[in-house]
């Protein structure tokens, strides 16, 4: 509060886990201190790699838009996706649609479906499309 410090930073290091902390103080454009704003990052898988990595390589080789996936059960995210109006993507000879900073989740979702169960596979904070809440976030 006094302005000694404008950011603090500390981790907690147990076996099994490792959490990194940073603490940053937020002030008016005056500079009157108005709180703090934490940030906690759970890091602990990239304390266990080993060796080096320099190529970026990818898990799965399958793009974007093709599809095995025959069922006809529509998921939440599917819904939520359906009922935001914008334009389709558009599609090149092979198939594959093109993605930009203007595409969006529910125009993605509505191309393909099966993208929700591959966000997942990369984050599983992207669970989140399998409940209610998707159709908040469907239309970002």
């Amino acid at each position: 509060r006094s302005g000694e410090q404008n950011q603090a930073e500390f981790w907690i290091n147990k076996p099994g886990l490792f959490i990194y902390v940073i603490y940053t103080a937020v002030r008016d454009e005056n500079g009157k201190f108005r709180g703090v704003l934490e940030m906690m990052q759970d890091c602990t898988h990239i304390r266990e790699l080993e060796g080096s990595r320099t190529l970026l390589t990818w898990d799965k080789t399958d793009f974007v838009g093709n599809t095995d996936n025959n069922s006809n059960d529509k998921s939440l995210a599917q819904e939520a996706a359906e009922e935001v109006d914008e334009e389709p993507l558009t599609t090149d000879a092979d198939g594959r649609f093109h993605i930009d900073a203007k595409t969006t989740l529910s125009n993605l979702i509505k191309q393909s479906p099966e993208v929700v169960d591959y966000l997942i596979s990369l984050n599983p904070k992207f669970e989140k499309l399998k409940t209610p809440m998707v159709k908040v976030m469907a239309k970002v």
